[in-house]
């Protein structure tokens, strides 16, 4: 498919989405700008009569990590935050792109994510999976937009948005589960007095990957002061950019193991391969179909296909959101709020044309076989029923790109009331809705029974044996030889997934000083929460029943979980003002979990703060985490999926070639049904296709995990506006939850009890034919480093400012040295450190195969330059260079004493710059350039999934430009 998203409204496919009356993305923004200018009279901004009444100064505030109010921003456990001038200058489309240059966080998917990816944006900290990380909206929890526990960032409020705050270390005493590795709190404006419009578009040095975003907020003071309203729209587009139209990305490349890298491309041809040697009389050849049907030697690697060019390299996106922010002071202690918002997204991926595998079976007498190609059938493949069968591959092109048009809807509404009680005791309760729809349309997909059906063709009528349902007969033999007919009869109909999420949340906290201790109130919060988490995902049947070329095979999940929480929290003062303790305190929390399914969990926090005097502050937490299984996880049903159980580059371990009596694997190779006469005969086959079953597991556990952070913050006297961070973060994960691996587990030397081993099933003939890869409680998930954060704030001499008036600097460095990113398969198998190692086996720690990047160490810096009208931002990012992590692998997946090609990669920096006017109080304007020195990524070649590199972590679309503006009305 190669229509753009917009054009892609225009056809038949509008009446799957919405009573086919979408918006396109510039109607979009003619609305947002429309309602600005609609209600943009600065007059509706004031309350009636001229008068401003301002609101009272807050002295306590609620810290990102605790329910406690506190009288300044410190925070036991290590705090992160991001500014809104951060976010203005960042010259980043989407808000997890800003996220994603924090050392703390692994790029998860988002805009360069294709395949894998699935058109949302996540945040990842610490490399546990975004899963692990819990997503907040102004203290609440937002639900995921699918089954699973990721949160789409694309649902955010984003023109909204104030600051970013960051819990790095685990915070499920305080907010419940998926806070295993962390919160990101996104917190929102309320001081919008009347009409503010933003913009921003970008563009790349090449002049292509366009993104447009304009936002609108409109606020107004209610009932003279006594309450706020914020209205907003949000429409934002992002423009496909092909991976054909980047020299980095046109070819997907591989490691040959002889120390260099080759074109990867794939066996399945558009020309037709036989996965099977025959011998022409210049020893055995695979063949390999020219368009006259005839057959050659093929050549490798030079005929296999590239499947790189039309996969998206930037992928498209289409983004609206409206709704509105409220408050209302119904006493002088009580105050009712609502949030009230809504997110359509459509995206899109795209791939390459299908690539169809598996036995080809055809008749001997088939009219459409040329006398060279039956012979070759008849003397290497008969099975003597008239019939040949043999192993293939075949780029289905005549079929068409394969294409995914998804389309999100997700409505959220709180109402909530907040105040005091007495003294200084305060509450807060809330109940929350959120509803999230999602239809996702697989374009250019084929039935695999079709494509037997029409290889068996009646020599007498030219006709398929079997007539039914339309056949037509398919000539697979040469590129361009299936005709429009036979790709119309193997082309399925628009192939429709659907799902649906809600999630309903109640809570209610109260937050007070319990009693008057000899060193100061015991400050303390107490709460209880509900929440209900209903998915159901209906995949297309074609999908569910394994009678698909095209796309993975999938299930419909359905289910529900209900959990009740309760928990309580307190600061307790040890000393105050004494010698030696400016401060010394404890901080504990415990949250008791009464899951419908999980059943009753305990979590728990216990922290520790000192200040030996005003200017330095030693801090230690403690906490036990739990995360319970998603709905997806519990509830997939079992499903099927065709594939090749080994290759080229991962033989058989149980092949006589590979020693598997001499390596001592010959027990494991026999509980997978090779018996002892084969064992030491047996040659697997180079490519075996095999059924792989997939699916749910209503069995799992819940993961657990103990985090702790140690360290100490230092803002020197002597050097006003400098601060110093360091803090030890340590995460241990028991049973964490993922697809399992059976053969990494099963022929692992350190299972000696063979365990999984029995997931894979052979055939009579020795090879793999079925292997199963549950959901499973994997093995332990460790990691731990060092963070160091650094922030000098200043206000600079006049002599350095703009003209006449003052200057001020900021500069803030962040500095994560990863010690051990440690990982395993299964309780039974080997740990591995995957600190300072690109590509797999290292994943994500959520997904299996993510292969990802785990660098030892990563650096961000910053400085914001202000001078009266003037401002000025420099970031500078740097990420150290890796090792290859394909020595990690199991042995059987390495070929005997390979050299790799790519052993290593260097290290990047990146430099974004940016310059910024302001024109008074109504108006901003700033410009952007981001990788200021066009900073190729490194070349990782096929130990990364896609695009020859970590995508996400480097930047694959050059140096860009951006140009952002912000005018009010009416303050």
């Amino acid at each position: 498919m190669t229509a753009s998203l917009s054009e892609s409204w225009e056809r038949d496919v509008d009446n799957y989405f919405i009573g086919g009356d979408v918006f396109r993305s510039w109607r979009q923004i003619t609305f947002v700008v429309t309602l600005g200018l609609l209600f943009g009279s600065p007059s509706i901004a004031q309350p009636e009569g001229g008068e401003v009444v301002e609101s009272a100064v807050v002295e306590e505030v609620v810290v990102t990590g605790s329910r406690i109010r506190r009288r300044d921003l410190s925070s036991v456990s290590p705090l992160i935050t991001i500014d809104r001038s951060e976010l203005q200058f960042a010259g980043r489309p989407t808000i997890e792109e800003v996220l994603n240059r924090m050392p703390q966080v692994t790029p998860d998917f988002g805009r360069t994510s294709n395949n894998p990816g699935d058109g949302t944006a996540r945040v990842n900290l610490r490399g546990l999976g975004a899963g692990r990380t819990l997503v907040l909206l102004n203290g609440r929890r937002l639900a995921p937009s699918g089954v699973g526990s990721a949160v789409d960032l694309n649902n955010l409020p984003t023109g909204l948005i104030d600051r970013v705050e960051v819990i790095t270390g685990g915070a499920a005493a305080v907010y419940g589960a998926d806070a295993v590795a962390g919160v990101v709190n996104f917190i929102t404006r309320d001081d919008f007095q009347g009409l503010t419009i933003e913009g921003q578009y970008g563009v790349t040095d090449s002049g292509d990957a366009e993104t447009r975003d304009v936002s609108v907020a409109y606020g107004v003071d209610l009932s003279e002061g006594r309450g706020h309203l914020t209205l907003f729209a949000n429409a934002m587009e992002r423009d496909t950019l092909l991976a054909g139209e980047r020299a980095f990305t046109q070819t997907d490349l591989e490691d040959d193991l002889m120390g260099g890298v080759r074109p990867r491309g794939s066996f399945a041809v558009p020309e037709l391969l036989l996965f099977a040697p025959v011998d022409l009389g210049i020893g055995p050849v695979f063949p390999i179909f020219e368009p006259d049907g005839n057959f050659r030697a093929f050549q490798n690697p030079d005929d296999r296909y590239n499947f790189a060019p039309v996969n998206y390299l930037q992928t498209p996106l289409t983004r609206f959101s409206a709704g509105l922010f409220a408050n209302f002071a119904l006493t002088t202690s009580a105050e009712v709020y609502a949030e009230l918002s809504f997110a359509n997204n459509q995206s899109e991926q795209q791939f390459a044309a299908i690539p169809a595998t598996g036995v080809l079976t055809t008749n001997l007498d088939n009219p459409l076989l040329t006398p060279a190609t039956r012979a070759l059938l008849a003397e290497n493949f008969a099975t003597g029923d008239n019939r040949a069968s043999v192993n293939f591959g075949r780029r289905l092109i005549e079929v068409g790109q394969r294409a995914v048009d998804r389309d999100r809807d997700y409505w959220r509404t709180v109402f909530g009331v907040r105040g005091t009680i007495w003294g200084d005791w305060g509450y807060d309760a809330w109940l929350g809705f959120t509803d999230a729809t999602e239809r996702e349309l697989l374009l250019n997909d084929a039935s695999r029974s079709r494509l037997a059906q029409g290889l068996l063709v009646d020599p007498a009528t030219g006709g398929c044996i079997d007539p039914s349902g339309g056949c037509v007969p398919v000539n697979p033999f040469g590129a361009g030889n299936i005709s429009p007919e036979a790709a119309d009869f193997l082309r399925v109909g628009n192939v429709v997934n659907t799902t649906e999420r809600t999630q309903t949340l109640a809570g209610a906290f109260i937050t007070g000083s319990l009693l008057e201790g000899w060193a100061g109130p015991l400050e303390v919060a107490a709460g209880l929460t509900y929440r209900r988490d209903e998915g159901d995902f209906q995949a297309d049947d074609v999908l569910s029943t394994g009678d698909t070329l095209g796309f993975r095979g999938e299930s419909a999940i359905s289910g529900s979980e209900d959990v009740l929480e309760v928990y309580a929290e307190a600061v307790l003062p040890l000393l105050v003002d004494q010698p030696g303790a400016d401060y010394l305190g404890l901080e504990a929390g415990l949250r008791y979990s009464d899951y419908d399914l999980a059943g009753g969990q305990t979590t728990h926090k216990l922290g520790l703060e000192w200040a030996p005097g005003p200017n330095f502050r030693l801090r230690a937490m403690q906490q036990r985490s739990v995360r319970a299984p998603n709905l997806a996880e519990l509830f997939a049903e079992q499903f099927i999926e065709l594939g090749s159980a080994t290759s080229v580059n991962q033989p058989d371990p149980c092949s006589a070639s590979l020693d598997p009596v001499g390596n001592g694997i010959d027990d494991k190779c026999r509980l997978q049904g090779l018996t002892d006469a084969q064992l030491g005969v047996f040659e697997a086959a180079d490519i075996t296709p095999a059924t792989f079953i997939r699916g749910g597991n209503p069995e799992l556990q819940p993961e657990t995990a103990d985090t702790l952070t140690v360290g100490f913050v230092l803002e020197p006297e002597r050097f006003a506006g400098w601060s110093l961070a360091v803090d030890y973060f340590e995460f241990d994960v028991e049973d964490a939850i993922g697809q399992i691996d059976p053969f990494s587990i099963c022929f692992d030397s350190t299972n000696t009890g063979n365990v999984f081993c029995e997931n894979i099933q052979r055939g009579p003939d020795g090879n793999i034919r079925v292997v199963s890869e549950p959901i499973s409680n994997r093995g332990l998930l460790e990691v731990n480093g060092i963070d160091t954060q650094l922030r000098v704030s200043k206000e600079l001499p006049r002599s350095a400012a703009l003209g006449q008036g003052s200057a001020d600097l900021t500069l803030t460095a962040s500095w994560s040295h990863l010690l051990e990113y440690r990982q395993q398969e299964n309780p039974v198998s080997r740990v591995l450190d995957c600190a300072g190692r690109f590509g797999r086996p290292c994943f994500d720690g959520e997904v299996f195969d993510g292969a990802q990047t785990f660098p030892e160490n990563r650096v961000t810096t910053q400085a914001h330059y202000r001078a009266g009208p003037w401002s000025a931002h420099v970031t500078w990012q740097w990420i150290e260079g890796t090792d290859n992590a394909a020595p990690l692998r199991v042995a059987f997946q390495n070929l005997s004493n390979p050299i790799q090609g790519v052993p290593d990669v260097g290290s990047k920096s990146y430099v974004d710059v940016g310059i910024g006017y302001a024109f008074g109080r109504g108006a901003e304007v700033r410009l952007n350039v981001n990788n200021l020195f066009d900073t190729s990524p490194p070349l990782m070649a096929d130990a990364v999934v896609q695009n020859n590199t970590d995508s996400g972590l480097y930047d694959v679309l050059g140096r860009s430009f951006f140009a952002s503006f912000t005018t009010r009305f009416g303050q």
